[in-house]
Order: C-alpha cells, then structure tokens, then sequence
C-alpha cells in the first residue's frame, strides 16, 4: 500500500504495490515576499497528478487506487 505522496508520481516502480490510498492534496513550497521565505503549503491536487498517483497502483500488474474525495470533485479538479 502507498500513501500516496509526491512518489506516487515519480516514474519510480516499487515492486508490489497493488493499492495507492489518495488524499489528494500534496505539498507545495511557496515563497511569502514578506517573509521572505520559502514555505511548504498544503493544496489540492492537479486531475493529472491523481491520475498518475493512480497508475502507480497497477503499474506491474491487477491494482486498486482509493482516493479520498467524492468523483463531482475530481471532474472540478484543475488539469
């Protein structure tokens, strides 16, 4: 099982991984000019990176993705 997160993304293939479990947010750094600092912030992911977080449940073979958020809120996702 993977937890979906940013490795669920990459072109990484973990041998047995037959069920990714999506949140569907990720984090992203965002510089604040006042701080002047970088920081991580919490967003939405994009329809593209929870379809590829998906892929990575069947990549070798049979696999499962339970994503954590209604399909009305998928088809709202940015592409």
């Amino acid at each position: 099982v993977v937890l979906a997160t940013s490795i669920a993304e990459t072109s990484l293939t973990i041998e047995g991984i037959t069920v990714v479990v999506d949140s569907g947010f990720t984090r992203v750094n965002k510089f604040d000019p006042r701080s002047g600092l970088t920081r991580l912030e919490t967003v939405r992911i994009s329809k593209d990176a929870a379809d590829q977080r998906a892929g990575r449940a069947g990549r070798l073979g049979p696999g499962i993705c339970i994503r954590l958020w209604t399909e009305g809120m998928h088809a709202g996702l940015a592409a």
